[in-house]
C-alpha cells in the first residue's frame, strides 16, 4: 500500500462522529497545545474514562477568590494538590460520565496533549476533553440489529481424514474419520464444539468478546461475522486478463480506492474509502446497508 496516498484517520474517528449523533452536549475540538492540562483517568461502576482540563480555567472557575487570597500564583505543584483534594472536582456533564474517584491525576504540558480533535463537552469549571470514552457512553453498535438478518453460514463439520486412493472410491468404500472432532462454523470462521444428543445436536459457543463491552445481546456478540473486503469488480474480457498477467500489471481505477465493497457474511453491507489508521489500513464507510450514510 505504500504507493497509495491514503488518508490518515485517528483510530476514534468513527466512534466519535457516532457518539456526535447521539450526544448534542459533545463538540469536536483539539485540546490547546500551549497551556497546562490536568490529565486523569476516572472510575465507576459504568466503567472507566479518561479527559482531561486546562489547569489555569479549571482552577479560576472552581475557586474565583482564590487569586484574592494568595500573594502570588498558584503553582503547578499546589494546583494538582487542590484538585486531588476535592471530592468532585469535576462535575460530570453527562450521566455516563459520572465517576466515585479519579486516579493518575497529572499536569501535562499542552504540547503533550493529543494533536487531533477529542470530544468535548463544557462544565462549570472548564471544557474537559475526553481522551478515553467509558462504554457506557457508546450507543448500541447498529450492526446488531443488521447482524440479526445476515445469512449465518452455518457448517457442520465432524472432523478430517486423508486419502490416497490407490483406485477410482466406489460405493461401499469405508472412509475414515481419523480426526473426528464435531465443530461448527460460521462462513469458514471456528463457532465451538458440538456434540450429539438424543433431541439433536448440542451446540457450544467459544466466547472471544465481552458482550457487555459491544452493546450487542449476549448470543450475538460471542457470534462470528466474517468480513470480506474487495475493490470493485474490473470488467475485462479473457484476452485482456492474459495481457494483464503476460505483463504483471493491472491498471486501477483512481477511484477505486474510493469504492471498496464490504461484505458481511457474504452479504453486501457497505462501500467506502480505505484509509490508514496509524500503520493498519481500514474502510472508513460511506454507504451501509439500509440507506445509513457515515456509520
Amino acid at each position: 500500500m505504500k504507493h497509495f496516498a491514503l488518508r490518515h484517520l485517528h483510530g476514534q474517528s468513527s466512534v466519535q462522529r457516532r457518539l456526535l449523533r447521539h450526544q448534542p452536549q459533545l463538540q469536536l475540538e483539539a485540546p490547546p497545545q500551549d497551556r497546562a492540562c490536568l490529565q486523569f483517568s476516572a472510575e465507576s461502576a459504568q466503567g472507566q474514562w479518561s479527559g482531561l482540563v486546562v489547569a489555569s480555567d479549571w482552577l479560576a472557575l472552581c475557586i474565583p477568590q482564590l487569586p484574592g487570597l494568595l500573594s502570588r500564583p498558584c503553582s503547578d505543584q499546589h494546583v494538582v494538590q487542590l484538585f486531588k483534594a476535592l471530592a468532585q472536582p469535576l462535575p460530570p456533564p453527562l450521566p455516563a460520565l459520572a465517576y466515585e474517584r479519579l486516579d493518575d491525576i497529572r499536569l501535562i504540558p499542552g504540547s503533550d496533549c493529543a494533536s487531533w480533535p477529542l470530544l468535548m463537552s463544557e462544565t462549570a469549571v472548564g471544557r474537559l476533553w475526553l481522551s478515553e470514552v467509558p462504554a457506557a457512553l457508546l450507543p448500541p453498535d447498529p450492526l446488531s440489529a443488521q447482524a440479526a438478518a445476515l445469512p449465518a453460514g452455518l457448517e457442520l463439520l465432524l472432523g478430517l481424514s486423508q486419502w490416497q486412493p490407490a483406485a477410482e472410491p466406489q460405493a461401499g468404500d469405508l472412509l475414515r474419520i481419523l480426526d473426528f472432532t464435531p465443530h461448527w462454523r460460521l462462513h469458514g470462521r471456528f463457532g465451538g464444539p458440538f456434540g450429539f444428543v438424543e433431541q439433536g445436536i448440542q451446540m457450544t459457543t467459544i466466547v472471544t468478546c465481552d458482550p457487555e463491552e459491544t452493546g450487542q445481546s449476549p448470543l450475538l456478540a460471542t457470534l462470528p461475522v466474517t468480513l470480506e473486503f474487495s475493490l470493485p469488480a474490473v470488467d475485462l474480457s479473457f484476452a485482456e486478463l492474459a495481457r494483464c498477467l503476460e505483463a504483471g500489471l493491472l491498471n486501477l481505477d483512481p477511484q477505486a480506492l474510493q469504492q471498496v465493497q464490504v461484505r458481511a457474511n457474504g452479504q453486501w453491507l457497505g462501500c467506502g474509502e480505505l484509509v490508514y489508521v496509524g500503520d493498519q489500513v481500514a474502510l472508513e464507510l460511506q454507504q451501509v446497508r439500509g440507506g445509513g450514510k457515515d456509520e
